[in-house]
């Protein structure tokens, strides 16, 4: 198997863009069986003051990434899949796979 590292996005993109669609490109996971749910999909007993959706829970979550995050970023993300993308990249919990 192939092994292809990209540094952002708009690389990960171009990549993808190029791949047959009769090709197979997956984000491993440790063990075969395991299903691929996205880690804000993972949470379990999760102790908030109200019930909310899983959608509720990352946009909070994300809200307070943002807030704290911004004095270490070299530059503001441009969208929010780009912040998602970085917050996910320090583990917060969301929707990516």
């Amino acid at each position: 198997m192939n092994e292809i590292k990209v540094e952002n996005l708009e690389q990960f993109h171009g990549i993808f863009k190029s791949y047959n669609y009769k090709f197979t490109i997956f984000r491993g996971v440790t063990r075969e069986e395991y299903e691929l749910i996205p880690r804000i999909g993972r949470i379990k007993n999760f102790n908030y003051t109200k019930k909310l959706e899983l959608v509720d829970i990352e946009k909070d979550f994300l809200r307070n990434f943002k807030e704290r995050a911004i004095p270490f970023l070299d530059r503001l993300p441009d969208n929010e899949w780009d912040w998602l993308a970085i917050a996910q990249h320090y583990r917060l919990p969301t929707r990516l796979l």
